[in-house]
């Protein structure tokens, strides 16, 4: 972990040095999910590619509820390259229209975004 930080450290004096910036696009920002049983899992992949010219650091990725969870790349995406973040959605404690923000900070130009999925949840 600590040579992790003192690379990242590295990789973001170098590109200040040279005015450079990441920039993070995702190529879908919106999922609705068909409708859904009480009870599910669901899972959703929003595609990402670093659109700057420096590395792209995600730093935090989060929702307010707790039956959201999150994962994203912990380590630098070069510029030019695709990833991805990967929602999932546990409907077994929720029902009805459901509508979930997940804010993400990184070290992007543009500052942080949001992505959204939706989804109607039926009860059993």
């Amino acid at each position: 972990m600590r040579t992790y930080l003192v690379v990242s450290l590295f990789i973001f004096k170098s590109a200040f040095a040279f005015a450079q910036q990441a920039d993070l696009l995702f190529l879908d920002n919106t999922h609705k999910f068909p409708k859904t049983l009480a009870g599910i899992t669901l899972t959703h992949n929003f595609k990402f590619v670093n659109t700057g010219d420096a590395p792209l650091v995600i730093n935090e990725a989060k929702v307010t509820c707790t039956c959201t969870s999150i994962n994203y790349p912990k380590t630098p995406i070069m510029p030019t390259d695709t990833a991805q973040l990967v929602v999932t959605f546990n409907t077994s404690e929720v029902y009805g229209w459901q509508d979930r923000i997940v804010n993400i900070k990184s070290n992007a130009k543009s500052g942080d975004k949001n992505i959204r999925f939706k989804v109607m949840v039926k009860a059993k």
